[in-house]
């Protein structure tokens, strides 16, 4: 590959877009400004447009969960479809919350069948989130004109919290009211959206995704840089400083240069799961052992992350192992020349990894390539050299 060059914006965040869309299911004409082909994001927009018994989902877990929580308010029965893959993720919490409000759930192998009567009142609504915080978001996203006051009783154990502190801010910011004591949160009946725009900032995890192939073999400008974004992937800016990365603060643009040396890290990404597979990859440039822990819930993503990236870095020669929630890697900082083929198993962060481990010298092919549609569909346009 050449070297790599950008400087502009990347896309909005699929996950405040997402967020979004479904404020705009409950304000009709509130204008979203952003732009985005994510393929989650397209997915629920198309549904949203036009609500029917039957509703197609791809393969977002956002999707699901959200539009779950949507239509479980609207009486009647419901089909959402999906990929097994999506349906073999953790979704159980979604269907005992639900049926807290009166509502019936029945999941299978690609689907889920939902038969409502419309939300009742629950005295306490207790939300376990040791596996996703999403089952709240949707819960909260969708709490707009209730009849009802809703009392959320978080589980102390919880991870990737900082998309629950995205939705709180965002719902906040839209005019709803939500008072915290302890774990719970209570949300009093009849709330109203108040604001009549949401501006949607970029994506910090595609962010990301520029800012590693820049720090490998380039440079790169990201204009308009979120510096104070509430997405739990800002937390690479600081890893990028504590790691030697070239990384500079000029006005409202992120400056990324190519890291001649790198330091090795040992850090939790328990509130950033995301940022696991591509940074296992950079932290192959060290010299030294790096650790990743406090990742629990990678075993329940798109993929086994776990697995996966081992797998990658097996093929990489790099010296890995896993532990019980994270891993531990030792790099020599150099790469062999032998061709090899990865297949990031439909998982679109496993081929970001790929590509990164491709830029860095890798002779290989990277197998179904599509799959970066469902976050970042002009990523290959954006590298150059293709998948392989």
């Amino acid at each position: 590959m050449k070297t790599f060059d950008f400087k502009g914006e990347v896309k909005s965040s699929k996950s405040y877009f997402n967020r979004a869309l479904i404020l705009s299911h409950y304000k009709k004409n509130l204008q979203i400004k952003g732009d985005t082909q994510s393929q989650d994001v397209l997915f629920l927009q198309k549904a949203l447009q036009n609500l029917t018994s039957e509703i197609e989902v791809g393969e977002g877990g956002t999707t699901l969960r959200f539009l779950t929580f949507l239509v479980s308010r609207i009486p009647g029965r419901w089909t959402l479809r999906g990929s097994p893959r999506l349906f073999s993720r953790p979704q159980k919490e979604m269907q005992n919350i639900l049926e807290q409000l009166g509502v019936r759930l029945r999941l299978s192998e690609s689907s889920l069948a939902i038969d409502s009567e419309g939300w009742r009142p629950a005295s306490v609504l207790r939300l376990d989130l040791s596996k996703s915080s999403q089952f709240a978001s949707g819960l909260i996203l969708n709490a707009w004109e209730l009849p009802f006051e809703m009392k959320l009783e978080l589980s102390q154990e919880r991870v990737s919290d900082g998309y629950l502190a995205m939705t709180l801010d965002l719902v906040r910011k839209a005019g709803m009211v939500i008072q915290e004591e302890n774990n719970q949160l209570i949300i009093p009946a009849d709330q109203k959206i108040k604001i009549d725009s949401v501006e949607v900032e970029q994506d910090v995890s595609s962010a990301f995704v520029v800012a590693s192939l820049a720090a490998g073999r380039g440079h790169c400008e990201i204009q308009n840089f979120p510096f104070q974004s509430l997405q739990p992937d800002i937390l690479f800016v600081s890893l990028f400083k504590e790691m030697g990365i070239p990384l500079t603060k000029v006005g409202t643009t992120l400056q990324v240069e190519r890291a001649l040396h790198m330091k090795s890290l040992e850090i939790s990404l328990r509130q950033a799961p995301d940022l696991f597979p591509v940074l296992c990859v950079l932290l192959t440039r060290t010299q030294g052992v790096s650790r990743i822990y406090d990742t629990p819930q990678l075993v329940h993503k798109e993929s086994n992350r776990l697995q996966k990236i081992s797998e990658l870095l097996n093929l990489m020669r790099v010296e890995n192992k896993i532990e019980n929630d994270g891993i531990v890697i030792r790099s020599l900082g150099r790469h062999h020349h032998e061709f090899f083929e990865f297949d990031p198993d439909q998982d679109h962060r496993l081929a970001f990894a790929a590509a990164l481990a491709k830029s860095f010298g890798y002779r290989m092919r990277i197998r179904h390539p599509k799959v970066v549609k469902k976050s970042f569909p002009q990523f290959w346009d954006l590298i150059g050299g293709g998948p392989g």
